[in-house]
C-alpha cells in the first residue's frame, strides 16, 4: 500500500464517519419531529452537542487535512476547480459546525437542563435541525464534487450544485418556519411544551 492509498483510505473513512453520523442525526430528528416526539427531539439536540467535540469536529478536520495531504501527495493540484470547491465545501461545514451548530447545541442543552422542553427550546431545536440539514446538503455536495471532479467546462454540473444548495436553503428554511408558526406557543394535547 502506497502512502497515497493510505491517505485516501483514511480520508474516505473519516468522510464516511462524518457524513454517516450527520445523516443518522438528521433521520432521527425527522422521525422524532414527524411523531411529535418532544423527548426524541431533545435527545437528538443533546446528542448533537455531545458528539460535536468527540466525533463531528475530529472527523471533519481529518477529512480536510487528509484532503490537503492527498493533493500534495497525489497527482492533483490546488488550482484544480474540483479540489478548490471540495476544500471550500468541507471548510464551510467545519466552520458551520464549530461556529454555529456546536454553540447552539450547547445553548439548547443548557435550556433543556434548566427549564425542560419550553417553547423557546422547541424553536431553537427546529432552527438547529434546519441548519444541520443545510450543512449536510453542503457536505453531500462536497462528496459529489470529489466523485465527479468538475472543471470550469462542466457548467451544468456547477449550476446544478449551486441550485441544490439554494433549493435546500429555501426548502428547509420554509419548512422550519412553517413548523415554528404552527407549533410555537401552542401546547399540544398531552404535552408540556410545543414543537
Amino acid at each position: 500500500m502506497s502512502l497515497y492509498e493510505l491517505l485516501l483510505f483514511l480520508h474516505i473513512m473519516a468522510a464516511v464517519i462524518w457524513i454517516g453520523s450527520g445523516t443518522l442525526l438528521n433521520i432521527q430528528a425527522f422521525r422524532a419531529d414527524a411523531a411529535r416526539d418532544h423527548e426524541g427531539l431533545r435527545r437528538v439536540a443533546a446528542d448533537a452537542a455531545g458528539l460535536a467535540e468527540v466525533l463531528f469536529i475530529p472527523a471533519a478536520v481529518a477529512v480536510l487535512v487528509l484532503g490537503i495531504l492527498l493533493t500534495i501527495e497525489g497527482p492533483w493540484s490546488f488550482d484544480e476547480l474540483w479540489i478548490a470547491l471540495g476544500l471550500v465545501g468541507i471548510a464551510a461545514t467545519i466552520a458551520t459546525g464549530i461556529a454555529v451548530i456546536k454553540p447552539r447545541s450547547e445553548e439548547i442543552a443548557e435550556i433543556l437542563e434548566r427549564h425542560g422542553t419550553t417553547p423557546e427550546a422547541a424553536v431553537k431545536i427546529k432552527q438547529l435541525v434546519t441548519i444541520g440539514r443545510i450543512d449536510l446538503t453542503v457536505l453531500y455536495l462536497a462528496v459529489a464534487d470529489m466523485a465527479v471532479k468538475p472543471t470550469g467546462d462542466d457548467v451544468g454540473v456547477l449550476v446544478g450544485m449551486a441550485l441544490i444548495v439554494a433549493a435546500a436553503v429555501i426548502f428547509f428554511t420554509s419548512r422550519a418556519r412553517a413548523a415554528e408558526q404552527s407549533g410555537a406557543g401552542r401546547p399540544q394535547p398531552g404535552t408540556s411544551a410545543p414543537f
